[in-house]
C-alpha cells in the first residue's frame, strides 16, 4: 500500500510493507518462509 502525505508543505510517499509467512512445524522446531517464495503446498501422507 502506498499513501501520499503532506508534511511542512512537502509531499512524500509513505509505503506500508506487509510480509506474509507460511509456517510449519517439524518436531519441536517452527520454520517459516515468505509466502511469495512458495511454489506448492503438499499434505503429508502416512508411511506404511
Amino acid at each position: 500500500m502506498s499513501n501520499l502525505t503532506a508534511q511542512s508543505g512537502k509531499t512524500k510517499e509513505v509505503t506500508d510493507l506487509v510480509l506474509q509467512w507460511v509456517t510449519f512445524k517439524l518436531q519441536e522446531e517452527t520454520y517459516g518462509i515468505n509466502v511469495m517464495q512458495v511454489q506448492e503446498v503438499l499434505r503429508y501422507t502416512d508411511i506404511a
